[in-house]
């Protein structure tokens, strides 16, 4: 089954949200880059997102900006690194070499 899309147009008006506010949580990577597909279309060319995923995201982000600033919620939401055992002695020594 092919993944569902909304369209950045109906995106904007069903979550209440500004073309800015969008583009703002993405450059602070709550939203994924990944999630901006463009597609041609008989107008040109419009952004479309993973309908699901999206609207998950931005109710979430909704919610959560009450409490958390967008930094905060980025460090929440974005990978992060694991598995990394280094102690600051491990760096020291490192820079040494």
């Amino acid at each position: 089954m092919e993944e569902q899309l909304i369209s950045k147009k109906e995106l904007l008006e069903k979550t209440s949200i500004s073309y800015g506010q969008l583009y703002r949580w993405k450059r602070k990577n709550l939203i994924p880059e990944e999630w901006f597909i463009r597609k041609s279309t008989f107008t040109g060319q419009e952004t479309f997102f993973p309908r699901e995923d999206i609207l998950k995201r931005i109710s979430m982000i909704q919610k959560m900006k009450e409490n958390l600033s967008l930094d905060e919620m980025r460090e929440m939401l974005s990978p992060k690194m694991k598995d990394v055992s280094m102690t600051a002695d491990d760096l020291i020594h490192k820079d040494l070499i």
